[in-house]
């Protein structure tokens, strides 16, 4: 399958979490942040406060799977769970640093490494990732904001950073190549910031297998930035990665529910009266019969889901105007109504969540 991953820095902002999370389920198999949003999520029953304790962490939801690892962080992994059945793996045997992540996904008798990474001014992931050159396995993707300046992938850059040398020694010895080296920028400083040029910082690298199939494809999207400063970072790339498909059912309480009953029970009764059940094998043919035109009611009303594993989410079609205005703008007051909009939407949609949890309770 081709696996689709996006890579963004988020600048610690819930609100674009959100949406990717919610929007781009259906687009991507992976999605890699770094700087994303830790705090306040909600209050925990508590045994010392009745208004509860507050928990604190990052966003997760139901269509994804989140690897993280604990506490606050400024890299974490999502996994569509259309891929949870290859059960993927956090690594933090093999990688154990706070600004790196290393998830593997089994794809046949060997494993897709894909390593997220945020490497700060002291450049410490980079120097970790070095020191640790001999233990690594045979990285397939390594995706993220290295915060690195080099004329190498910036033509508009007048110097390259010292450590740039010691990313490309690495990068070397593991057999990765730099895939986005045609200056498109990354890193757009916010308006108050507009005195700082664009530069480009988020880097794609992959396995050199991966960089020369006819399947890789990879680009950055200006549109997708929202109300970050970092262009999100698009790679596709073909693995032999067989997610087992979903199963096709039939919704509960549905109008497909109530159609498969009715033909079960008209398909059934034309089996009346029964034939003679004098051996076994007549009783395995009359079984036989009826299982057959259950199977085959089933068929006929039944559809396989989407991605999402639970109910409705709070996403709604003025979210997604909001969204379509700003991105098309980029002015403030679009921006406000984004921001506003995406959180009353959250709001609506929890609090009906909790007033039906209360009801059933009564």
């Amino acid at each position: 399958m081709l696996l689709r991953i996006l890579c963004q820095n988020v600048n610690r902002s819930s609100v674009v979490t959100h949406t990717l999370l919610e929007t781009q389920a259906e687009k991507y198999d992976v999605i890699l942040l770094q700087e994303p949003y830790w705090g306040y999520l909600r209050n925990i029953p508590s045994s010392v406060s009745g208004a509860g304790e507050e928990y604190q962490g990052t966003q997760t939801h139901p269509h994804w799977t989140l690897f993280e690892r604990g506490g606050p962080t400024r890299v974490v992994t999502y996994i569509n769970k259309r891929l949870a059945p290859t059960q993927p793996k956090l690594c933090s045997h093999i990688v154990n640093h706070p600004d790196l992540l290393l998830v593997a996904i089994p794809q046949g008798p060997r494993l897709t490494y894909i390593l997220n990474i945020y490497n700060d001014g002291d450049c410490s992931a980079l120097h970790y990732l070095s020191a640790h050159l001999p233990s690594l396995p045979t990285i397939d993707v390594m995706m993220g904001d290295f915060n690195l300046h080099s004329n190498i992938w910036d033509p508009n850059c007048g110097h390259s950073d010292r450590a740039v040398t010691d990313l490309l020694d690495f990068t070397d010895n593991l057999g990765l190549i730099l895939l986005n080296t045609e200056g498109h920028p990354t890193h757009i400083p916010h308006a108050r910031h507009s005195v700082r040029a664009s530069t480009v910082i988020d880097l794609i690298f992959v396995d050199g297998r991966i960089a020369t199939s006819p399947s890789t494809s990879f680009s950055i999207d200006p549109s997708g930035r929202l109300l970050s400063d970092h262009n999100p970072l698009l790679l596709t790339i073909e693995t032999d990665i067989e997610p087992t498909p979903r199963s096709p059912r039939i919704k509960r309480n549905s109008d497909a529910e109530k159609m498969f009953f009715a033909e079960c029970t008209l398909e059934i009764s034309g089996l009346y009266p029964p034939p003679p059940l004098d051996t076994i094998n007549d009783t395995q043919a009359l079984c036989d019969s009826i299982f057959s035109c259950i199977a085959q009611a089933f068929d006929r009303h039944a559809s396989t889901p989407s991605c999402s594993y639970h109910a409705k989410t709070w996403w709604t079609e003025e979210c997604s105007a909001t969204l379509a205005r700003y991105r098309a703008t980029r002015s403030p007051d679009d921006k406000r109504s984004y921001r506003r909009t995406i959180r009353s939407a959250q709001r609506q949609h929890y609090d009906t969540i909790i007033r039906e949890t209360a009801d059933k309770k009564r």
